[in-house]
């Protein structure tokens, strides 16, 4: 990158650079890397100044001199010229030099000692909050690629996870913190010019991943640079809707980027290869974000966050939706166009195994071959259903805007109903063209199992079986995101040993210093480089993010009307515990367990309330513990929004619901701040 290295004074030297105004994502794209001497593009000074050192300093021609010296205590200060998501940094960016400089003026006469204990307490207060122990700890002493591979190899490592489920928060702490901006694909690790994806945020899963572990794992402030993120993208957002929709409310579609992005990726002069709609075409993201400041707001109970920060950005979002829905030829609301995400559907009839003329004819097609556009996709109706109820409940809370509270309840009554289709599999498109051997590394049309709510196996049995069908089908193969994800699926689906399975695949070694096999089965690709960050491949940070919170999933869950304990325990992790895990309605558990079975549990209320437990073996009723008995009171455990599906006449002998094991419930009042020790 063009730069210039220039001297500031007595032991300080800096570098001033221009980043590219242009930059493709592709290397088929005819412009790759562009730089403009005046005019858009981002400036950027790194200045570095000695602050203390017992030799003799200097400079000269922007190098910086050190003889005679046995120690020095260097300042690294970096700034840039942006200055917000809606001006340009080239023609009305920051001066970088200002901060740059400011921030070395701070560190004046700091000595090493001191920086270093105020950067160990910062990091701790919220590295500290949360710890797991699974055990195995004598494997400590390998380095970690040998343990890596060993375990990859099929030796057990428990404590291998819990470093992995640690090094996950410590990436999240040190790449989101408040003021600074959301973490993109690569987080802050990005060293290339010409980054994969362009560093940017991939909304359609990516961006939303990595910030999985943010409530559950006690690092709630690490989500604030997310929700900076979606309030810039509702201001975009609402000339996009209005633009290009004619629509109220804001819209996002697929990627985004520092600026607040919101329109369809591509354009009309984008060559073939680029400009495809099977993921240009999704105007959903909007709808999922707000799922996160629904979870902030449950995690919680900020009614002050809701009603200043939240809700206004899901209204938006709502109205949005309400304006662009459609009905079906039988009345039902539904989006159109739809995809979803990456996806295609095959009306081949190598793909179904069947007369290719019947199938077209039976499900309303005119032609053969892969495509993307429908309408009502299973994750678009999924995101809508899910966004309208915690609207709903929203505007309870809130007290306010009863017309607008009874247009979502009518709308919502009249959204697009899921389907079971003809193999049992929950229908990802608007007809049965699912195939059976579709191993797609996107799983989208299960949104509702996992990060959302709405299918869960005691409520909804009929789906969770349908879902299962949905996963057995596609495959445990994908990239590292793809496993991670569907671990979170399958410790939902409280299949602890499956989830485990995709644990043992996730950790799959892929060495950077080897060419990348694009022909080795889709088994064989992703996974985790021997530093354990994510490997797509390339590395994409959102599996180390998707992973540690799949790994809390299955010790953890309350998604539902309920905390349940061990919801998802593979037989490996029979003994171990976990501190300052957090779950919704502000609760804080510390947890041990023995041969499967809970041996301490302290659970601590930030806000009040009743608490309601889910365990899977009993426990002994006190003056304190009782047995559960009817609705949830706790209204952040408002445990509403489920639907009856659609099930195919195809199946034989019908759908079935999900079989799921016996657990025993308990309530027990909380007082904010109180703290409750119970024992088996």
């Amino acid at each position: 990158m063009p730069h210039k290295v220039d001297n500031e004074g007595d032991g300080h030297i800096f570098l001033r650079a221009k980043a590219p105004s242009h930059v493709a994502h592709r290397s088929y794209v005819p412009e790759q890397v562009v730089y403009e001497e005046e005019g858009e593009g981002m400036v950027y000074e790194v200045h570095v100044k000695v602050l203390d050192t017992d030799g003799e300093v200097s400079v000269s021609n922007g190098k910086l001199i050190l003889n005679n010296a046995s120690e020095a205590v260097l300042a690294i200060a970096t700034a840039t010229s942006f200055n917000g998501f809606d001006k340009s940094p080239g023609f009305e960016g920051k001066e970088p030099a200002h901060e740059a400089k400011r921030i070395l003026g701070n560190l004046q006469d700091q000595r090493y000692d001191e920086l270093k204990r105020r950067h160990v307490e910062d990091f701790s207060a919220l590295f500290g909050r949360a710890s797991l122990d699974m055990g195995g700890k004598e494997h400590r002493d390998l380095p970690t690629d040998q343990r890596l591979i060993r375990f990859s190899q099929g030796e057990k490592d428990n404590d291998l996870m819990a470093t992995f489920f640690q090094f996950g928060r410590y990436l999240l702490i040190s790449s989101s913190r408040p003021g600074t901006v959301a973490a993109n694909l690569q987080g802050l690790w990005n060293p290339h010019i010409q980054p994969p994806w362009g560093a940017n945020y991939t909304t359609n899963i990516n961006t939303e991943m990595n910030y999985w572990p943010a409530e559950v794992t006690n690092l709630s402030e690490c989500h604030e640079p997310l929700f900076d993120l979606i309030e810039k993208l509702a201001v975009n957002g609402a000339k996009t809707a209005k633009i290009n929709y004619g629509a109220d409310g804001w819209v996002a579609h697929h990627n985004s980027d520092i600026w607040g992005q919101t329109a369809a990726s591509g354009g009309f002069n984008w060559d073939k290869k680029t400009n495809r709609p099977f993921w240009a075409c999704w105007q959903m993201s909007g709808g999922w974000f707000c799922q996160h400041l629904w979870t902030r707001y449950e995690y919680t109970g900020d009614k002050d966050f809701l009603e200043n920060r939240a809700w206004p950005l899901m209204r938006g979002s709502v109205l949005f939706y309400l304006d662009w829905m459609i009905e079906d030829p039988t009345g039902e609301l539904v989006t159109c166009p739809s995809t979803s995400p990456e996806n295609q559907f095959d009306t081949t009839r190598v793909s179904h195994s069947i007369d290719n003329k019947s199938y077209l004819k039976g499900n309303g097609n005119s032609g053969s071959g892969k495509f993307s556009i429908s309408m009502a996709s299973t994750m678009d109706m999924a995101i809508i259903r899910e966004l309208f109820v915690n609207s709903i409940k929203a505007l309870e809370v809130l007290n306010t805007e009863p017309e607008l509270k009874a247009e979502i309840e009518k709308a919502l009554d009249k959204l697009y109903i899921p389907r079971i289709g003809k193999h049992g599999q929950l229908q990802e498109w608007y007809k049965d063209w699912d195939n059976v051997n579709d191993d797609h590394r996107h799983v989208s049309h299960l949104y509702s199992l996992h990060p959302g709510y709405s299918i869960q196996p005691r409520e909804t049995p009929l789906l969770a079986e349908a879902a299962k069908k949905s996963l057995q089908y596609r495959g445990d193969g994908g990239t590292g995101w793809s496993r991670a994800w569907k671990i979170n699926f399958w410790a939902r689906l409280e299949d602890g040993e499956h989830a485990y399975k995709l644990i043992r695949q996730l950790f799959n070694p892929v060495d950077v210093r080897k060419p990348f096999d694009r022909t080795a089965h889709i088994d064989n690709r992703g996974g985790l480089y021997l530093n354990l960050l994510d490997a797509c491949p390339p590395f994409q940070i959102d599996g180390n993010f998707g992973g540690p919170a799949g790994i809390t999933e299955m010790l953890l869950q309350s998604h539902t009307d309920a905390i349940h304990l061990l919801p998802a325990l593979p037989q490996v992790w029979n003994k171990g515990a976990f501190k300052g895990f957090r779950t919704k309605g502000g609760f804080e558990i510390d947890m041990a367990w023995d041969k499967g079975q809970i041996i301490s549990l302290t659970i601590k209320s930030t806000i009040g309330g009743n608490c309601r437990i889910r365990v899977n073996h009993p426990i002994k009723e006190t003056s304190i513990l009782k047995a559960a008995n009817g609705i949830n009171t706790n209204p952040l455990f408002d445990n509403r929004g489920f639907v009856k599906p659609v099930i195919s006449d195809e199946i034989n002998e019908g759908a079935k619901p999900m079989v799921v094991k016996e657990v025993f419930e308990y309530d027990f009042a909380t007082e904010k701040g109180g703290i409750v020790k119970l024992l088996y």
